[in-house]
């Protein structure tokens, strides 16, 4: 009876493990608008998380798929696609992916309260970035969500105009958009194309023109 409980449990969360991967996959394709071609690509996902995403390529035998976050969120015990480290220092060569991919982690980089810190550690996107376009090879993508400067003004007009709190943080973050976009914009390696994104954030393409 007890083996019977044991086996019941395990198919739960190898069913429940799989339904989140097949999630994160149908999520990162409709962020990005990633076609089949790409997810044979050579795969970074940077801030991954549980890494859903990586799990269902590796599961459908892209081995050359791979996770980096700080914590092993997702319990993965295949270190070989699965790295615990910072973000701001991939543990990767250079020119190494095809396509290096992040959700929902350069907003957090962008914040009215930059340079933020981060379990100790200092959260600067100038070093976020840079690390990407390290490890993308020439001709590779990077791409990402964010807020622009019309993203945040649209969520300040959501707010109560009563709200000086939110109408200052909302300000405060547009400008810091303005100063991301300039940082963007500047980079000599690589050509830039936005995107649109469902809800209020955008997505950004930068395509890397040449070596470093």
């Amino acid at each position: 009876m007890e083996k019977h409980e044991s086996h019941n449990e395990q198919n739960e969360f190898i069913f429940e493990a799989t339904e989140k991967s097949e999630k994160a996959f149908s999520h990162y394709v409709m962020s990005f608008g990633l076609t089949e071609n790409d997810l044979h690509k050579s795969i970074l996902d940077v801030g991954a998380g549980e890494a859903g995403f990586i799990k269902y390529l590796r599961d459908h035998g892209n081995e050359k798929a791979f996770a980096v976050d700080l914590f092993n969120r997702g319990g993965h015990k295949d270190q070989n696609w699965f790295l615990a480290a910072d973000i701001q220092r991939l543990p990767f060569k250079d020119d190494t992916f095809e396509l290096v991919l992040s959700l929902a982690v350069v907003p957090i980089f962008i914040q009215p309260e930059y340079p933020a810190t981060n379990y100790g550690r200092e959260m600067d996107y100038k070093n976020l970035i840079s690390e990407l376009v390290r490890v993308v090879k020439p001709k590779g993508r990077i791409m990402f969500d964010y807020f622009d400067r019309g993203s945040c003004l649209a969520h300040k007009s959501h707010e109560s105009k009563d709200d000086e709190q939110m109408q200052r943080y909302w300000e405060a973050r547009a400008k810091i958009a303005d100063e991301f976009n300039e940082f963007i914009n500047n980079l000599s390696d690589v050509d830039v194309s936005i995107q649109t994104h469902s809800g209020w954030s955008r997505v950004m393409c930068l395509t890397k023109v040449g070596g470093r």
